[in-house]
């Protein structure tokens, strides 16, 4: 809520300054872009919590798989579904930072990328190697969400860094 309430107190200096520069004109469209930027803020906040979440989730699931064989096959589907919306947090997360004034395409890409690799490789991974070998491909597996949560958080992360820097610069 901090972070929230800091970039609405230096945006509404932002427009009392430009109120004052206009003679005490300014439209209404200035306070849209402001309070566009507060539910972006709170959009990629969930969106990073949630990523957060459905990795610990699917990480609790993935286990129970791995030692119990594939479970039943209504387990594995909640899985695959909240492995889709981990790649969906993924990419909005990669976009929402790339968005930004100072926002990385190289992320963005990356994002994109490292959530199709996942969403794929998660969706073959039962056809490629069958029998005792199949752990090399639930260990790849394992390995590309941690990587899929690693450029989440960091896409996050720089899009946090983007909105103090754009509210320090407007103060």
């Amino acid at each position: 809520m901090s972070a929230i309430t800091a970039s609405s107190k230096s945006a509404i200096k932002a427009l009392a300054r430009v109120r004052y520069a206009m003679g005490g004109m300014f439209s209404v469209s200035s306070v849209l872009i402001v309070r566009a930027v507060e539910e972006t803020l709170v959009v990629v906040r969930i969106a990073d919590m949630s990523l957060r979440a459905l990795f610990v989730i699917n990480l609790i699931l993935g286990l129970i798989f791995w030692f119990n064989g594939a479970g039943p096959r209504w387990l594995v589907l909640i899985h695959m579904l909240v492995g889709i919306l981990f790649v969906a947090a993924i990419w909005l997360l990669g976009l929402a930072q790339g968005l930004q004034k100072n926002g990385s395409l190289g992320l963005v890409i990356g994002t994109f990328v490292v959530g199709l690799i996942i969403a794929i490789f998660g969706l073959i991974q039962e056809s490629l190697m069958p029998a005792s070998a199949h752990w090399v491909i639930q260990v790849i597996h394992l390995l590309l969400a941690i990587a899929g949560i690693g450029i989440g958080e960091a896409a996050a992360a720089r899009y946090k860094r983007g909105v103090a820097a754009a509210s320090a610069s407007a103060a």
